[in-house]
């Protein structure tokens, strides 16, 4: 069941842009009758280790970066799925990790952070 949020309790949008653009983490809420979560979200480019770690540590751990069809063509990224049955039509592709050659496992907030 739906609770009812009070909206003092939210953010403007203009300090929420200002607070994105200095590198903070921002909790984006959906509505109700979508998928009723929030998502912890910040700029790649502002991502280290310790705020993976914080990520990883204050969510599920699932971690996801968006990108533009064009850029995932450009990566040569194909779908997760050859018939995305999702029915949001979320457009996962294949899991990817940093090339940088210091990545054991991609799994540690290091190894992830490097992957922004």
């Amino acid at each position: 069941m739906p609770s009812t949020i009070d909206q003092n309790q939210f953010d403007s949008i203009p300090d929420s842009i200002e607070a994105f653009r200095n590198g903070e983490f921002l909790v984006v809420l959906d509505d109700p009758s979508r998928e009723n979560e929030a998502d912890l979200i910040i700029a790649a480019q502002d991502v280290t280790t310790e705020k993976m770690g914080f990520l990883i540590r204050h969510s599920s751990g699932y971690v996801c970066a968006p990108l533009s069809p064009a850029l995932t063509i450009a990566l040569d990224l194909p779908q997760m799925v050859p018939n995305n049955q999702d029915p949001r039509g979320t457009a996962y592709t294949i899991s990817v990790d940093s090339a940088d050659p210091s990545v054991s496992t991609g799994i540690s907030a290091r190894d992830r952070a490097l992957a922004c």
